[in-house]
């Protein structure tokens, strides 16, 4: 392998590990993207914010009124969210990245604590 490509590896990887969930909630902070995996993540990304801007569009015309419903009801039928798409899909990336670094921490936690205790 050349250096070039393991220059490129180690870009990937660093950029893989630390920039790409800023990407994720806030695109428009990287314009320019310097890898093919970064470019690739940025187009996932994209794809998931429109996949969640269609939910919320059938969701909006299915709402009622007064409904318990789940976290995008809830955030629907708030006053601070209406009419913001932006901000609605905002929170609710920030909700599942959150709940992924809980599962991942409770996960390893756990695994820990059981090797720790046969």
């Amino acid at each position: 392998m050349l250096i070039g490509e393991l220059i490129t590896l180690l870009i990937d990887d660093l950029v893989g590990r630390f920039a790409l969930p800023i990407l994720a909630l806030f695109p428009g902070l990287f314009p320019y993207t310097v890898t093919s995996y970064c470019r690739r993540f940025k187009r996932n990304c994209m794809q998931a914010r429109n996949a969640l801007k269609n939910i919320i569009e059938e969701r909006r015309k299915g709402l009622k009124t007064g409904s318990d419903g789940d976290l995008l009801d809830i955030l629907l039928s708030n006053e601070i969210y209406q009419g913001d798409e932006e901000k609605t899909i905002d929170e609710l990336i920030i909700f599942f990245m959150a709940g992924n670094e809980t599962i991942k921490t409770s996960s390893a936690n756990t695994t820990m604590f059981l090797t720790m205790h046969d």
